[in-house]
């Protein structure tokens, strides 16, 4: 069916799943069904859309996903070390728990377990600042949310199954090796800001 041939009942719907789309790049049916059972329906006039405009319209009914992927960079978000190895984390642990899980369960973890996480790969630990910001991201972009109000060691964060989509890397190798040079980049980022910090000091004295 084109775009031009529908209704205006179906046009606002197509319209409402644009703008969502638009908004954060993933629309999932754990978080909006009637969204996401409209996008699966009209997907063809979707796909026919972000063509024109440069990006590509997927669905993944494994997952109950439809995402948007972008054909260049101009469109990709860019993410800072932090927010990278955030992300990663969270890959990693998706991927550990997930074993012996059906798909429409989600993998959890707790906060202490990602501080643990941290720990064992020999990563810098979070401030409750960067901890809050961080959630919040991953929240924004449907990647993870925290089930409990108090962001406490014992606070549950759901993983979604977008972790898979969003970070690269099936193999959990391939994960460690990624950490590791990030882990390596953000040792290298600490001691230049070090350096630099010092040179201020010493011309403000």
């Amino acid at each position: 069916m084109k775009l031009e041939l529908l209704n205006e009942e179906e046009r606002i719907r197509i319209r409402n799943v644009i703008q969502s789309l638009l908004a954060c790049n993933f629309l999932t049916r754990e978080h909006d069904a009637a969204l996401y059972i409209a996008a699966r329906r009209y997907r063809e006039e979707l796909a026919e859309y972000f063509q024109v405009i440069g990006w590509e319209f997927r669905v993944d009914e494994r997952y109950e996903i439809v995402w948007l992927l972008s054909t260049g960079m101009a469109h990709r978000r860019s993410l800072t070390l932090e927010e990278s190895i955030w992300l990663l984390v969270l890959r990693l642990i998706y991927e550990e728990k997930r074993t012996g899980l059906n798909l429409s369960t989600f993998p959890m973890t707790t906060l202490a377990e990602i501080r643990a996480k941290y720990l064992a790969l020999h990563l810098p630990d979070l401030k409750k600042t960067a901890l809050q910001r961080l959630t919040q991201l991953s929240k924004q972009y449907r990647l993870a949310d925290v089930l409990d109000r108090e962001l406490s060691e014992e606070a549950r964060i759901r993983l979604f199954h977008t972790l898979v989509l969003a970070v690269d890397g099936e193999e959990l190798s391939e994960l460690h090796k990624r950490l590791e040079i990030y882990r390596q980049r953000k040792e290298e980022d600490d001691e230049e800001a070090a350096e630099n910090e010092g040179h201020q000091l010493a011309l403000f004295r």
